[in-house]
């Protein structure tokens, strides 16, 4: 009715350019298609609604061809830990009883030692456990070593406390150890989502809140665990007490351990 109104009204129009009934069907086959093809920007598919801007990283990540939509962010995987054990890394066998304790702190350290090749991590632990015996302490003073490539190596027991030449009481603190001096050098990024990781695992672990995280520095007089690594307890704080609860830990076996330090010294 309304296609017939307009012809009505063009051709009596003084105004108007003289139209043939085939231009007439003409512009009628446009109107048609036109309505197509509103229809189809209007109406939702049948693969789903349009596309839309991703908002957040828990957005699923689509082939550019595809219009789909989740109808809920996808789940995370349960971050897990995987701990190169210490006949991986080739420990000795500790020596004395040591005290045993219950973890009621989180606090960060580095080894002051250099960052150089990757490839000597190993060594280097097997030297840090040397000269911490030495000391007469039972073992390596550290409960877990994180080397820049954010491997983590098994260290003291965590049932017993850790061992320090400064003047503070580790019992009661678990004792992660990134390796490096960061009153030099800044931990890697890697590194420090390991640190994380198992920040988050051990408050989970042992009921210790992320507002527990601490430096070396607070307990001590010394600069570990190195201003460059210090500066950045608020962010960790922050992190790990967005982590806990949701961390696992696997130390791995002999075997995956050997292989997995065979390619770190690679």
């Amino acid at each position: 009715m309304l296609l017939v109104a307009c012809y009505a009204v063009t051709t009596a129009s003084p105004y108007a350019s003289p139209v043939t009934r085939r231009s007439f069907l003409a512009a009628l086959a446009g109107l048609v298609g036109l309505g197509a093809w509103w229809a189809g920007q209007t109406r939702p598919s049948a693969d789903g609604p349009a596309e839309v801007p991703a908002t957040s990283g828990l957005d699923v990540v689509r082939q550019a061809t595809d219009t789909t939509l989740a109808t809920e962010p996808p789940s995370l995987e349960t971050p897990v830990i995987e701990v190169i054990s210490r006949s991986g890394w080739g420990a000795a066998p500790p020596t004395g009883q040591g005290v045993r304790h219950t973890i009621e702190r989180l606090t960060i350290h580095h080894t002051a030692g250099s960052q150089s090749a990757i490839s000597l991590v190993p060594q280097r632990i097997r030297d840090y456990q040397a000269a911490h015996m030495g000391n007469d302490w039972p073992d390596i003073a550290y409960h877990f070593l994180i080397d820049r490539d954010g491997n983590v190596y098994e260290g003291r027991s965590i049932d017993l406390a850790g061992d320090t030449s400064t003047d503070y009481d580790p019992t009661g603190h678990f004792v992660p150890a990134m390796e490096g001096d960061f009153s030099v050098e800044r931990p890697s990024a890697t590194q420090v989502n390991s640190l994380v990781a198992l920040l988050a695992w051990a408050g989970q672990e042992f009921g210790v809140s992320a507002d527990e995280v601490r430096g070396h520095r607070d307990f001590a007089s010394t600069a570990c665990p190195g201003d460059l690594a210090y500066g950045m307890l608020d962010e960790i704080r922050v992190r790990v007490k967005q982590l806990m609860g949701d961390v696992s830990l696997r130390v791995l076996s002999d075997q995956e351990s050997l292989d997995r330090v065979a390619a770190v010294e690679r």
